[in-house]
C-alpha cells in the first residue's frame, strides 16, 4: 500500500496504509466500486463488505460472488466478468465507468447494492465450524490426540455471536 501511495498520491487519501483496517468501512463507502478480480473467492467477505457499505461490485464470476452479484434486472448490484481473463475484466471496467457517468442508473446500483447486503455472522459460524472439524482431522491425522505439528492444539472457543439453543 505504501508504494500505491507513492505511486499515486492524488489518488491515495490514507496517510498511513495500515489505517484501512480501522476505517476501512469509511473507504467501502467512499468507493465508486469494489473491483475483485480474484481468481478464487469462496466466501466474498471483502465483497460483502463493499455492499454494506453500497458500494456496487465489478468481480469476477468465481465461487461465493458469483451468487451474491447480481449483473441484471431490478436488483443489478454490480457486474460479474469470466475469471483468469483481462478483457472480460476491462469491458466490465469500461461499462462500470459508463454507468457511473449516468447519476440515475448509477444510484440505482447504489441502492441495489445496499439492498443485497446480507449479515455475516452465519458466514463466520459456518467457517468455525469448519475450521473446527479440521482441527479435528489433525489430531487423528497426527495419532493418539496429538498435534502433527509437534505441539498441542488450544482448546478451541465457542464462536462469536452464537446464543444458546
Amino acid at each position: 500500500m505504501a508504494q500505491l501511495r507513492a505511486s499515486f498520491p492524488a489518488n491515495f487519501w490514507a496517510s498511513d496504509p495500515s489505517s484501512y483496517f480501522e476505517l476501512g468501512a469509511f473507504v467501502s463507502a467512499a468507493a465508486d466500486f469494489g473491483v475483485m478480480p480474484s481468481l478464487c473467492e469462496p466466501s466474498g467477505l471483502v465483497g460483502e463488505e463493499f455492499l454494506a457499505a453500497g458500494t456496487p461490485l465489478v468481480c469476477a464470476a468465481t465461487g461465493g460472488m458469483r451468487g451474491r452479484v447480481s449483473s441484471s434486472g431490478a436488483a443489478r448490484n454490480g457486474l460479474l466478468f469470466e475469471a483468469g481473463q483481462h478483457m472480460p475484466l476491462l469491458l466490465s471496467l469500461r461499462e462500470a465507468a459508463a454507468l457511473h457517468a449516468d447519476a440515475d442508473a448509477y444510484a440505482a446500483l447504489r441502492a441495489a447494492a445496499a439492498a443485497s447486503a446480507t449479515d455475516v455472522s452465519h458466514t463466520a459460524r459456518s467457517w468455525h465450524a469448519e475450521l473446527l472439524r479440521l482441527r479435528a482431522c489433525l489430531r487423528v491425522a497426527g495419532g493418539g490426540g496429538g498435534s502433527p505439528f509437534g505441539r498441542e492444539l488450544p482448546e478451541a472457543a465457542e464462536p462469536v455471536g452464537r446464543g444458546a439453543a
